[in-house]
């Protein structure tokens, strides 16, 4: 599938022994937003989505939030049903909210991932 940039919001670690089979279960959820806003009768404003990836994506990651392209890719999951799921991403830009009135920034300092580099 084509890269696109995206706003990433945040990157969670998911880590566990799985009680049903005993296995190390490792993966990490991307949260961001989509590139267009809905108007579409029933929500307003910027869409957020979040899909899977895989747990190495941290090595990948600068700053959050911030601008990624985002290479998506399909598969079948666990129960064999296709989904969408993040096959690499790449730092493309540092963001900040802002204000039109009073052109005061909000706080969004990079948040540093931690074990970013391992």
């Amino acid at each position: 599938m084509k890269e696109q940039t995206y706003l990433v919001l945040s990157v969670e670690k998911v880590d566990y022994i799985s009680k049903k089979t005993g296995n190390k279960v490792q993966f990490a959820t991307v949260t961001y937003t989509d590139n267009g806003h809905t108007d579409d009768g029933r929500s307003l404003g910027l869409q957020i989505i979040t899909v899977e990836a895989k747990f190495g994506i941290f090595k990948h990651l600068e700053q959050v939030p911030g601008f990624y392209e985002i290479q998506f890719e399909n598969r079948l999951n666990f129960r064999r049903e296709p989904e969408t799921t993040i096959a690499d991403l790449s730092f493309v830009s540092s963001v900040a909210i802002v204000s039109d009135d009073t052109g005061e920034v909000a706080d969004l300092a990079p948040v540093a991932m931690l074990g970013a580099a391992k």
